[in-house]
């Protein structure tokens, strides 16, 4: 689900400056194995050798990344590497203090914002923390584990690592309506079975009335309450703009890592009526979307 909006986000940047990119997809979310990435790379491979050198290699999340970066000598010796969507923070800090032609925008979601506001209005339940069996499944969850310990946070995990799809929507049903909920992950189960986000939303949305809490904007407007939302969008864009001055020229052993990702606070007014839940209690600068209009405003053009 993230996929679309970073494109948007990379054309809003090159299609004016009639910069031309091509488009390669691992998809490792639905495809994880190794023989997957390496018959991506083979044949990625066979297409590079009859291809002019590209100027720059963009890559999207942490797995493209690292992958890319295994194999830079390879495939991408001496390319200029630009990065986005990135998670690990460590990692991303590593190739910016090597300064090896890499730099880019990481992913920093704000999971202490969010989860704080969740616990402070549903307080009577423990949070419940959705993760599934990837590799960024768990990393999240990580996150996720240093900050509640430190906060002191009432919660427990439902986890697609140890329960198959089936055995993960029967749980759901066994929540109340006033248990917040905090979706990390659903895309891969412990049989390896994988589903698309929409698929697994919807499914959520039929299984449960909780209050659902998420830390990306992909499920607002179907069924999320809101958060404090990573935008792909801004991400990419910010990318895309590095790009560009690399292209013009510009050192990429100057331009550091961005390490601040641009997240804004996002709600549901259908969700938060559903919960009962009063608007003017949203954090400042909060997004609201699906309010209904006031009757003066929605009919002020046939009124004037």
């Amino acid at each position: 689900p993230t996929f679309f909006k970073q494109v948007e986000g990379l054309k809003s940047v090159f299609e004016p400056l009639s910069i031309n990119f091509d488009m390669e997809f691992i998809d490792s979310k639905r495809f994880p194995n190794a023989d997957n990435i390496e018959l991506f790379f083979n044949r990625l491979e066979f297409k590079l050798k009859s291809l002019p050198d590209y100027d720059l290699i963009l890559t999207a999340d942490d797995h493209a990344l690292v992958e890319v970066i295994n194999r830079r000598e390879r495939l991408f010796s001496n390319t200029p590497i630009v990065f986005l969507g990135v998670n690990d923070l460590a990692f991303a800090r590593s190739l910016d203090e090597k300064s090896n032609l890499v730099s880019g925008v990481t992913e920093s979601f704000s999971i202490s914002e969010t989860v704080k506001l969740a616990v402070n209005w549903f307080p009577e339940k423990p949070l419940v923390v959705i993760r599934d069996a990837t590799k960024t499944g768990a990393k999240d969850l990580g996150k996720f584990l240093n900050m509640a310990t430190k906060a002191n946070i009432d919660f427990r995990v439902i986890s697609l690592k140890n329960q198959t799809f089936g055995e993960f929507f029967n749980e759901l049903r066994l929540l109340s309506n006033d248990t917040p909920v905090l979706l990390l992950s659903a895309f891969v189960d412990s049989r390896n079975e994988s589903k698309d986000f929409k698929e697994v939303f919807k499914k959520i949305r039929e299984t449960t009335n909780a209050p659902i809490f998420h830390l990306w904007e992909h499920g607002l407007g179907d069924g999320i309450l809101g958060g404090k939302l990573v935008s792909h969008y801004e991400q990419a864009k910010s990318a895309a703009t590095i790009a560009t001055r690399i292209l013009s020229g510009e050192s990429i052993e100057r331009i550091p890592v961005v390490f601040e990702s641009p997240n804004l606070w996002y709600f549901d007014y259908q969700q938060m009526t559903l919960h009962d839940l009063d608007k003017d209690n949203l954090p400042f600068t909060s997004v609201l979307i699906n309010e209904p209009q006031p009757i003066h405003l929605k009919y002020w053009n046939a009124l004037v």
